[in-house]
């Protein structure tokens, strides 16, 4: 458990690092670390090594890699922002004409439930991370791409509707949206 440190110990609060900053370095030394692998696994299986061992990619949607320009919290919100879209449009694909629920297949209906239910889990998730990173860091400015991701959550929030749980999060993030962009 980490204590606050006396002056004498360590950093003051001023230059001591966020949790956040913590997180964006570990993600950009696991893809650094990543990326290095791919190019020696490329090299041994080209020289014809045997002993090269292929690292494992994951069957699901695949995990954005970083670009040099983009940043591993761009790359989150692009995969989260495609999960989102691809619930969408299987919802969209099961009630195309947007029928009453009622009048749908019940088998059809439970699909449509357990996918809403699905993006219900997500928005919640980044209800909570995006509020309590503003919370924490409230001077942060975010860029275009952040700023655009934040305000869709908060849409699908009021779409979909959220648990008690999460409304003060989605009330949070109603106020701090009218505040940035007035």
């Amino acid at each position: 458990m980490l204590s606050k440190p006396d002056a004498a110990d360590g950093p003051d609060e001023e230059h001591r690092p966020t949790y956040q900053l913590m997180l964006r370095h570990l993600a950009k030394f696991r893809d650094g670390a990543l990326a290095l692998l791919h190019i020696l696994d490329g090299d041994r299986a080209a020289s014809g090594d045997e002993s090269a061992v292929a690292v494992a990619q994951p069957e699901a949607a695949p995990t954005p890699t970083p670009t040099p320009t983009q940043s591993p919290l761009d790359a989150r919100i692009e995969r989260h922002m495609g999960m989102v879209d691809r619930v969408l449009e299987q919802i969209r694909a099961l009630n195309p004409d947007q029928e009453n629920r009622a009048k749908l297949p019940p088998e059809r209906s439970e699909q449509i439930r357990k996918k809403e239910s699905t993006l219900r889990d997500i928005v919640s998730s980044e209800l909570h991370y995006w509020s309590a990173t503003i919370e924490h860091n409230p001077l942060e400015k975010f860029d275009p791409t952040e700023q655009a991701w934040i305000r869709r959550i908060i849409r699908l929030s009021d779409l979909l509707g959220v648990d008690q749980s999460h409304g003060e999060h989605l009330r949070f993030l109603h106020d701090w949206a009218s505040n940035e962009h007035h």
